[in-house]
């Protein structure tokens, strides 16, 4: 069966050849179609940029996908029948029984027209390999901690819509808002602002300032890593579009190196308690975050200066176990009163507390 396209839409079969080492060389039968975005927003990485990656030999990455598809062009770059390395499950059905399409997502490019391209292509698919609509999927579906395809999760719905459109002999039209502007470090401005917010339902605790500095970065990068982004400081349509997403409360706000407030100052006196000397003023500065550091190297955890859940969690535990039972050490017996009181000072000029206390030979 041949795969029809649009007039103004063209598919240009670039194969990678037999025995690439960036394929798996594998046969298979295809069952589900997986849905990705690039995640490459740079100017000019479209379809055809990044066939050309794949027919290089992808930077000596083990990666392969069957399609990538933009606003004009679809490139194919494995048969529908062989296997790829695009869904990060292994020899798992996402790698060996999913055909794989990249949809681009680079500056300038109409991606309505792109994803309405890529709702043509998997109905056409779909047909030729019997493949039910509730076998088309999404890379999150079979890597759970990866955000992809990541321009396309926040309306999946509306694009799957655009599938059954498809099959069915209608046009697929998928409506994409405009987004935000892409944001990196020192930026300023409402939409820092927004980005700030949204980062603060997430659990963060940032200053809602318009200026993305030091603190708005280390949140960025610690979002993007736990969502499977590239963790690039970098605000651009894919880490807006994991922003939009509903947040899950655990509790804590997740606290990084100059987050300020009182979840700040809870944190100080938290490790204070535990015998810490931090000032409590609400900042999370280098000698806090060398604190956490040090806390969280004692305990198992991960030494990497945040407080989040399982810090908070540890602390929470290391101060419920803590011991309040004090010990008395008593230095000396002395006859002459201003002996004790000389011994006395001593004790107090090194830092701890001292009593004197009679003893007329009865107890």
């Amino acid at each position: 069966m041949q795969i029809l396209l649009k007039e103004q839409t063209r598919l240009i079969q670039q194969l990678l050849p037999m025995g690439a080492k960036n394929k798996p060389g594998r046969s298979m039968t295809p069952k589900y179609i997986t849905m990705h975005n690039t995640g490459n927003t740079s100017k000019g990485a479209d379809a055809r940029a990044h066939a050309s990656y794949l027919s290089s030999g992808a930077s000596g990455q083990k990666v392969s996908w069957h399609y990538t598809v933009d606003d004009g062009v679809i490139y194919q770059h494995l048969s529908d029948t062989e296997q790829g390395w695009h869904a990060a499950d292994g020899r798992g059905p996402g790698n060996s029984q999913s055909i794989g399409i990249e949809v681009c997502m680079n500056e300038g490019i109409d991606q309505a027209r792109a994803e309405a391209n890529a709702a043509q292509l998997v109905a056409q698919l779909m047909k030729k390999h019997n493949i039910p609509l509730s076998n088309v999927t999404t890379h999150q579906h079979w890597y759970p901690s990866k955000y992809c395809p990541a321009l396309i999760l926040p309306h999946w719905d509306k694009f799957v819509a655009a599938v059954e459109t498809a099959y069915n002999g209608g046009e697929a039209q998928i409506e994409v808002s405009k987004g935000h502007s892409v944001l990196i470090e020192w930026s300023k401005g409402e939409e820092v602002k927004d980005l700030q917010s949204a980062l603060n339902r997430h659990g963060y605790a940032l200053d809602v300032d318009g200026t993305y500095g030091p603190a708005t970065l280390a949140a960025v990068k610690d979002f993007q890593r736990a969502h499977g982004l590239d963790v690039d400081g970098k605000v651009g349509p894919a880490t807006w579009a994991a922003l939009e997403q509903e947040p899950v409360s655990q509790g804590h706000s997740v606290l990084v190196k100059w987050s300020k407030g009182e979840e700040v100052k809870e944190l100080q006196s938290t490790l204070n308690s535990l015998g810490y000397t931090l000032d409590v003023d609400g900042t999370y500065g280098p000698a806090t975050e060398a604190a956490v550091k040090d806390f969280q190297g004692k305990h198992g955890l991960d030494v990497d200066g945040k407080t989040g859940p399982k810090t908070w969690t540890a602390l929470a535990q290391a101060t419920a176990e803590k011991d309040d039972t004090l010990y008395r050490v008593q230095i000396g017996a002395y006859k002459d009163k201003s002996n004790a009181e000389a011994a006395k000072a001593a004790v107090e000029a090194a830092g701890f507390e001292a009593i004197i206390k009679m003893d007329d030979g009865e107890g």
